[in-house]
């Protein structure tokens, strides 16, 4: 069993954990694009207080929609803010920063 199908797996037991969402968007990104942004939709909009999600959603994005990179850093950065995690704040800002030239 590969990593996808183990993570798959055990998302059908705890349906309800970002975790594992999280982790099969990862998988998705080298295998299937289309299949990678399904999953993190599904976290952004289900789970929005998910802070990781953000940075690899905006990574994913910046090859496809610019505007949409920059919405998604914008709306991390403000929850990494509201949970007072400025490490993660401060890597969404230079992302940001980069992409906004």
């Amino acid at each position: 069993m590969n990593r996808l199908d183990h993570l798959q797996s055990l998302l059908k037991e705890s349906p309800e954990a970002p975790f594992l969402i999280y982790g099969i968007a990862l998988e998705y990104r080298v295998l299937d694009i289309s299949k990678a942004l399904e999953y993190f939709t599904l976290l952004l909009e289900k789970y929005p207080d998910y802070l990781p999600t953000y940075y690899q959603a905006g990574q994913l994005y910046e090859d496809i929609d610019e505007d949409k990179a920059l919405s998604i850093y914008a709306k991390g950065m403000e929850l990494a803010k509201e949970q007072k995690n400025m490490h993660t704040y401060g890597e969404l800002k230079s992302v940001f920063e980069l992409l906004d030239m």
